[in-house]
């Protein structure tokens, strides 16, 4: 089991827009050159997924079986997980499996945001 360290990706919101859902529905690491509706439709919801069910504003480990990455070399389902140690360890799952036509993930990612992700995969990207 090969374990990654991250530092925290994201400055730490206050608690004014950590109960906002306004802010909730924004990106604070939005680059420049987009605008907001842009960003919004690339990225909806970033600073929800990221830092108020994910754990990107925090201290880090992303354990998994053998690479620093979510989808596994040989095609076939993995678990991994990421672990924060705030206050008592928290451990986060994290299922991906990718076949010939999709691939498919749910829990915290490696950046420390959650997400459900299921998508066709075009030939030229499959990997199984």
């Amino acid at each position: 089991m090969n374990v990654y360290h991250r530092h925290r990706d994201r400055p730490r919101p206050t608690l004014l827009q950590r109960i906002n859902p306004v802010w909730w529905l924004g990106d604070d690491t939005r680059p420049d050159g987009l605008t907001w509706w842009q960003n919004w439709r690339r990225n909806g919801a970033s600073n929800f997924k990221s830092v108020i069910v994910g754990v990107a504003d925090l201290e880090r480990e992303f354990h998994s079986p053998d690479t620093d990455t979510i989808w596994s070399p040989d095609g076939r389902a993995r678990w991994a997980w990421t672990t924060t140690d705030r206050h008592w360890p928290i451990y986060l799952p994290l299922f991906s499996f990718r076949t010939a036509h999709h691939e498919a993930s749910w829990g915290w990612k490696p950046d420390g945001s959650f997400s459900v992700t299921w998508r066709r995969v075009h030939a030229t990207e499959a990997k199984p």
